[in-house]
């Protein structure tokens, strides 16, 4: 779902003014208008339609999650819905037809809101369902990063970073437009978290954003050419004490240093929404390998 204009649905705590608009007939010379809603434009505009939302969203019945506070979950004794917000936009979600049409029943009465059916993509996240699933993938994503580079037709490479690269906070000239490579740092930063084979290149452009130089561009030009043709795996767990953990959640004196994620994967292992299986360590890449420039 979209929301329309979503930032003049913010209440203002502050007093704020501005100039009559160009045209306003009844404009006095020497007045100003006392906003009481919120404008494109003012800074605190994204906060306050956050807030506006966050509201209308818990008297509805959704609960803020502790861990994510873009996400917004309802329970009732049969059915679950979940709600996910970036700015204006809404992912809505659960396994209640009926719960679902009561949320965007209630949004039009608040907002005006534009149903755009079925998530496609979001957030750089395509998503393709059919009746073996859903299949997420970052192909547009990583399409788009190579057009605006101007590198669909480019050579590709093998690896990451080029075998013995170390960049340098000193190495070669300035570059001209510093943004565009902070431009690509972000986007290989964005992508790195579900692509772990080039989080490391990416930790690594990362560090130079302040002065980047000539090299630290063309090694990042390098990491695109890789994208071009290597696409993302499944991550598989190669740790049977892992397996058996998350199998018989027992408590151990050996294990108290688990962090809390560990308690969900279990929760989610009796729901029956994870299956971990175990792949001997003869038929995995070294580990390492995912921190590595090769």
């Amino acid at each position: 779902m979209d929301v329309n204009n979503a930032f003049l649905h913010g209440h203002l705590e502050e007093d704020v003014y501005m100039t009559p608009p160009e045209g306003y007939s009844d404009a006095v010379s020497g007045l100003v208008c006392k906003l009481n809603r919120s404008l494109y434009g003012l800074k605190q505009a994204s906060r306050q339609w956050n807030m506006e939302l966050t509201s209308q969203l818990q008297r509805f019945g959704f609960v803020q999650a502790p861990s994510d506070h873009y996400l917004f979950l309802k329970r009732t004794d049969n059915t679950l819905t979940a709600l996910l917000v970036y700015v204006d936009n809404i992912v809505l979600t659960g396994d209640s037809i009926q719960e679902l049409d009561a949320v965007k029943a209630y949004f039009n009465g608040l907002f005006t809101i534009k149903d755009l059916g079925s998530a496609k993509y979001f957030l750089g996240l395509e998503l393709a369902r059919s009746s073996h699933g859903i299949l997420v993938t970052q192909q547009k994503y990583i399409t788009d990063i190579l057009t605006d580079a101007h590198l669909l037709d480019a050579k590709v490479v093998t690896t990451p970073l080029p075998p013995g690269l170390h960049l340098k906070s000193d190495s070669g000239a300035l570059l001209s437009d510093p943004g565009c490579h902070r431009w690509l740092a972000g986007r290989l930063l964005y992508l790195g978290f579900t692509w772990p084979n080039i989080s490391f290149a990416a930790q690594q452009h990362s560090q130079f954003l302040q002065h980047p130089h000539e090299s630290h561009w063309q090694a990042a030009m390098h990491v695109l050419r890789y994208l071009k043709v290597h696409q993302p795996v499944p991550f598989f767990c190669g740790n049977k004490a892992a397996l058996h953990i998350t199998a018989n959640p027992v408590f151990h004196e050996r294990t108290k240093h688990l962090d809390i994620d560990s308690y969900v994967v279990q929760d989610q292992f009796k729901r029956g929404f994870i299956a971990p299986s175990h792949i001997p360590r003869a038929n995995m890449w070294p580990t390492s390998s995912l921190s590595l420039r090769l």
